[in-house]
This record gives C-alpha cells, sequence and structure tokens, in this order.
C-alpha cells in the first residue's frame, strides 16, 4: 500500500486541514465546535490528529464515498453524507450514518456552514458553503483536478449542472474563495468556468483529449481533457 505524509495545515483562524499529500480533510473550528469534512486516504490516528487542532466537540461530514476520502471514517460516532452515497458505504466500519440535505446548517457558534448538494462527479456528492466567510469548501467537484469524471458512479451532465449551480452563486458573491480537497487550496471562483467549459467540450465531442499521464486498473481508454488550469479524466 502507498504510504501517504500525513501533517496538519492552517490557513487560517478557523480553517485547517489533515493534509495527506494528494487529499486534504479540513476542520473548521467555531466558538462552541469544530467541523471535520472527510477523513482521508490512509489510516493514521486521526483523533489524535483533531485533538492537535481543537479541543472542541467535532461534527463530522463527508463529501462523498470515493476511497480516498473515507479511510477514518470509523474513528467518527455519527457522520453525516447525502444518502445516495449510502450504497458506496456499505463495506465500511461502523459510524452511524445520517443523511446530510441541501440547505442543512451547522451552527459551530459564530460561524456556520451550509450543505448545498454538487452532485455528477459521484451521485452524492455535497459541498459546504461558509456563507459569512464566503468561502465553498468544494470536495471534489471543484478543483484545478483532473476531477476524475469516468466510472460507473460519475454523470457528466449531472456535474455540468452542478458547476453551473456554483458559478451562479459565486456570480452573485455568495463566495469567492474556493478550498478543494486536492491540488492548490484555496482557488478562485475562475476554476468553475473552466470546469463548465472542458466538461461541455467533451460532452459535445470537440475536446481533444490527451494520455493521462498514468494507469487505471480496469479502465481502458481513459483521457485528459484540459482547459485553462483545469481538467477532468474522462473515457
Amino acid at each position: 500500500m502507498q504510504e501517504f505524509k500525513t501533517g496538519i495545515t492552517r490557513f487560517s483562524g478557523n480553517i485547517y486541514a489533515i493534509d495527506q499529500e494528494m487529499v486534504r480533510a479540513y476542520v473548521v473550528v467555531g466558538e462552541e465546535k469544530a467541523l471535520c469534512f472527510d477523513f482521508g486516504v490512509a489510516p493514521v490516528d486521526f483523533k489524535s490528529l483533531l485533538g492537535r487542532i481543537t479541543r472542541l466537540p467535532v461534527v463530522f461530514v463527508l463529501s462523498h464515498a470515493d476511497r480516498d476520502h473515507v479511510a477514518n471514517i470509523g474513528c467518527a460516532e455519527k457522520v453525516f453524507v447525502d444518502e445516495m452515497e449510502l450504497p458506496y458505504l456499505n463495506d465500511l466500519p461502523g459510524s452511524k450514518l445520517v443523511p446530510a440535505k441541501e440547505g442543512m446548517v451547522f451552527d459551530l457558534g459564530g460561524l456556520s456552514l451550509e450543505v448545498v448538494s454538487t452532485p455528477g462527479h459521484t451521485p452524492g456528492s455535497i459541498s459546504l458553503l461558509w456563507r459569512d466567510g464566503r468561502i465553498l469548501f468544494s470536495g471534489d467537484t471543484v478543483s484545478y483536478g483532473p476531477v476524475y469524471m469516468f466510472g460507473p458512479s460519475r454523470n457528466l451532465d449531472q456535474y455540468i449542472e452542478s458547476l453551473e449551480k456554483l458559478l451562479k452563486m459565486a456570480e452573485k458573491g455568495v463566495f469567492s474563495d474556493i478550498y478543494p480537497s486536492h491540488n492548490l487550496s484555496p482557488i478562485k471562483t475562475g476554476a468553475i468556468k473552466e470546469l463548465i467549459t472542458v466538461s461541455e467540450e467533451v460532452r459535445d465531442g470537440s475536446a481533444i483529449g490527451m494520455p493521462p499521464g498514468r494507469d487505471f486498473p480496469g479502465f481502458d481508454g481513459v483521457r485528459l481533457f484540459s482547459y485553462g488550469k483545469c481538467g477532468i479524466f474522462f473515457k
């Protein structure tokens, strides 16, 4: 099994990440509670790492069920997750899984995080919005990528709809900064437009794909499609 160096990154007074090189789980600290968004790619002493960030009670939320986000889910007694992800979590240890629905608000004391449904990358992908901070924690939906958009659980049409939804929010000034699970963080909202462009070009057949630069066991014919700083893997 590949080993990943694990560390804690502090982005601001309220925002931290448990960073495992290829993926990060965000920890947002309020006055009364903290919220942990995802569980990392490799097993570690996750509770100990959380304890280095905060002594407050922690609410656990899962962006989606891809395996690079769930390695330490067993440390949580209760996890909020979109119900469309439940079939992909049946084989994971014992947390109580509670539906996270669009508009659900987690009040941490002095700041609140709101669930935004952003399906497409997976059927039940969600993001979290900190309205007062004008920040979106995007999971895998928005990043410089490449975003994985091949395989049975991906839906390109749905993904484009989610991106268009986020773009409208960004254009209204609802958020200005995006904290993705992968690659550079934070990033600006221009990434949403770039992902819409490349995804639409893939859908209409006008995009030119490149070799992905890596192997995907069990998936032949995957190509890398890019626009600007963003891209998707698709076949």
